[in-house]
């Protein structure tokens, strides 16, 4: 069974014992869909960082990632089981590479790339944000500009936290 079945399955349940209107069914569905999906891999993610000793380096990294993405939109995959080991593997990849570089990094090493990457970012975001999801489409050019200044308001106080 997949989530979205899974999800269907708990929505139409949940519809025949509240007697809720048979068009928000899919509503409901997607709800619990997003619910079930960011359990699970939270579950996944926080049990595999705990194991490889990276817990911290995965909730900064998840933090700041995420703080982002809520701004700016993402991509998406294909399926949720693709999103769920290609979201586990860059997050426990982003702790591994901060627990390995902590010994090597001076506060000058952490300016100079989080420089890099602020100005990468910028110009992504300048370019590309606000990327359009599903279920969240932009409703016009106001809410593109709105979405892309509050990333790179973003981007510049994070840059301003770091130094």
């Amino acid at each position: 069974m997949n989530l979205s079945t899974l999800a269907g399955a708990i929505a139409v349940h949940v519809a025949e014992t509240t007697g809720l209107e048979e068009e928000k069914i899919d509503t409901v569905r997607f709800g619990l869909e997003i619910i079930l999906g960011a359990l699970i891999k939270g579950i996944v993610l926080f049990s595999l960082a705990y194991l490889f000793g990276v817990l911290p380096h995965v909730v900064v990294g998840l933090i700041t990632a995420g703080m982002f993405r809520m701004l700016s939109g993402d991509a998406h995959c294909t399926s949720y089981s693709r999103c769920l080991a290609f979201g586990v593997l860059v997050y426990l990849l982003i702790g591994k590479i901060a627990l390995v570089m902590v010994p090597i990094l001076t506060p000058t090493i952490i300016l100079i790339v989080a420089s890099l990457i602020a100005i990468t970012s910028f110009l992504c975001t300048v370019k590309w944000v606000p990327g359009e999801v599903p279920y969240r489409t932009m409703s016009g050019p106001r809410e593109i500009l709105l979405f892309k200044f509050l990333s790179l308001v973003y981007l510049f106080v994070w840059l301003g936290l770091i130094r």
